[in-house]
């Protein structure tokens, strides 16, 4: 990107998205699910998060699968926790 100040915003954004979809998606009817997932899985594929995309796509396929839903949430912490290191300044790991 170049710009941190835009990077921020856009990891801001990720950020927003994976705890609104974590804190919904549990709960959710298949259908919703597959449509949360779809909508995480273009985000993350947006700014290269290409694992995340990847659980978010099973997901949206099998909807049902707690295994999905466990892979996605392992998924979604580690972005989670790469966006707080980020903002604190500590990029490694």
């Amino acid at each position: 990107m170049g710009n941190a100040a835009l990077q921020a915003e856009v990891l801001g954004l990720l950020d927003d998205q994976l705890r609104t979809v974590l804190s919904t998606i549990g709960d959710a009817s298949p259908e919703e699910r597959a449509a949360l997932a779809h909508g995480l899985k273009g985000a993350a594929r947006g700014v290269g998060a290409f694992a995340l995309a990847e659980g978010a796509d099973a997901v949206e396929k099998a909807p049902d699968l707690d295994d999905n839903l466990r892979r996605l949430d392992e998924l979604a912490q580690a972005v989670l926790t790469f966006i707080a290191r980020r903002r604190n300044g500590t990029h490694n790991g």
